[in-house]
């Protein structure tokens, strides 16, 4: 998850009679879609269970090009950054006040590099290991 949260959703399953329980970072939804790729089934959000550990980061953020469908489109993309600033949380409110001070140096930092095109921001997970460049995987048209 790519933001922080205090509970995650658990999703389940059924076909011929088992039930199937799948972790959020085991699901990767596709287009909005109503079926994880992890699974290739319909999935309902059946239950929440509390989260134990968080992280906070900085990385870059531009526009990356997706193709010329509809004229042309684009998607943000972008690459961890600030490595010294990467921390591991065991305690919610930490990794949310330490979030919050991320943003006040980042808003500054912006500010004075005036680019619109790179810019920093803050990206924060629950539960899950910080990607090292987003998004996961290339989106594409549909």
């Amino acid at each position: 998850m790519d933001y922080l949260r205090k509970t995650l959703p658990l999703y389940s399953s059924e076909s011929e009679g088992w039930v199937s329980v799948y972790r959020h970072d085991e699901v990767e939804w596709d287009d909005g879609r109503p079926y994880g790729q992890a699974c290739c089934q319909l999935l309902r959000h059946t239950a929440e269970e509390p989260a134990t550990w968080w992280t906070v980061g900085v990385y870059t953020s531009y526009q990356q090009y997706g193709g010329p469908e509809e004229g042309g489109w684009y998607y943000y993309a972008g690459d961890l950054t600030w490595h010294g600033a990467m921390k591991f949380f065991d305690d919610y409110d930490e990794a949310f006040a330490y979030a919050q001070k991320l943003w006040v140096r980042v808003d500054d930092e912006n500010k004075r590099e005036g680019s619109t095109e790179v810019r920093l921001t803050v990206r924060c997970t629950t539960e899950s290991m910080p990607d090292v460049h987003y998004p996961r995987k290339r989106p594409y048209y549909s």
